[in-house]
């Protein structure tokens, strides 16, 4: 290996520490012993809460502007050029895969700055979490790693919530779910202490808070032929069986109407978050 390769190396992975270097994830502090209140968590959710999520957007912004080598700078550009939200490119396969320890490293770090800058769905999330788990990090990462698994479940629940056909992007969640790192993601997750456990998941609530809500997943409410985006046509002489030809989808055949997925959205945060109160 030579010493450039080296150099490269150390500053790659030092991007990766740099991003994952936000304070300890911890409920609010002067916790009574019989657990939080709710408007203590209310109040941890609006204030220190979403202030730590607000802290690491910034610092990972920052970083993405001041890249400390060439070689992430590239390897961040061909990751931006090669995904496609609006067209719902999966960014599993690009930013999961990779030939060297550097570039997995590389990948991970602009998966979190992917989600902390706001407007990626929940399968960069599941990306993260799942790279975390590659590079045989827990320990120090393994809150992060939970937090932003927990995060991935929660928003595309809630992405999920918008569609008029939720059974459609259920299967896509389930595909998720059964990914074999999950096994060992969630199983390394339940070495954590129940309160930890618990932090993971109101962590995940703040930080959905904090991203605010995403544009219309149309892969997601579209994920599979739906009857009603299929229009029969004339057979051509000669076939045998029915035509169709499939429709664009419309957002008015995608999606319940914006008034009752926003009240969706906080109710499903706030009653999440009200769960977590005997254990937190």
């Amino acid at each position: 290996m030579s010493s450039t390769h080296r150099h490269n190396t150390g500053w790659i992975s030092l991007a990766l520490a740099l991003a994952t270097q936000a304070p300890a994830h911890a409920a609010p502090a002067d916790t009574p012993a019989a657990g939080l209140t709710a408007a203590q968590v209310q109040t941890y959710r609006e204030g220190p809460g979403r202030q730590r999520w607000i802290d690491a957007a910034r610092q990972m912004a920052q970083l993405r502007q001041s890249p400390p080598s060439t070689a992430l700078a590239d390897l961040w550009r061909a990751l931006d050029a090669g995904v496609n939200r609006p067209a719902g490119v999966n960014p599993l396969p690009l930013a999961t895969t990779a030939q060297s320890l550097p570039e997995l490293e590389g990948k991970t770090a602009w998966l979190r700055g992917q989600v902390l800058g706001g407007q990626a769905d929940g399968r960069y999330s599941y990306a993260y979490a799942f790279n975390l788990a590659r590079l045989g990090r827990f320990g120090d990462h393994l809150m992060e790693a939970a937090i932003f698994l927990a995060h991935g479940r929660l928003a595309m629940q809630i992405d999920t919530d918008r569609c008029t056909d939720p059974s459609v992007a259920m299967d896509t969640t389930a595909a998720y779910e059964t990914q074999a790192l999950m096994r060992g993601m969630d199983s390394a997750i339940q070495t954590l202490t129940p309160r930890q456990q618990t932090t993971a998941l109101l962590e995940a609530v703040v930080l959905e808070d904090t991203l605010g809500e995403r544009p219309p997943q149309s892969w997601l409410c579209a994920a599979r032929m739906n009857p009603s985006h299929l229009t029969e046509v004339q057979t051509p002489k000669g076939d045998v069986g029915r035509t169709f030809v499939l429709n664009p989808p419309q957002a008015s055949t995608l999606f319940v109407d914006e008034a009752t997925w926003r009240a969706a959205r906080r109710q499903r945060l706030d009653k999440m978050a009200q769960s977590l109160l005997p254990t937190l």
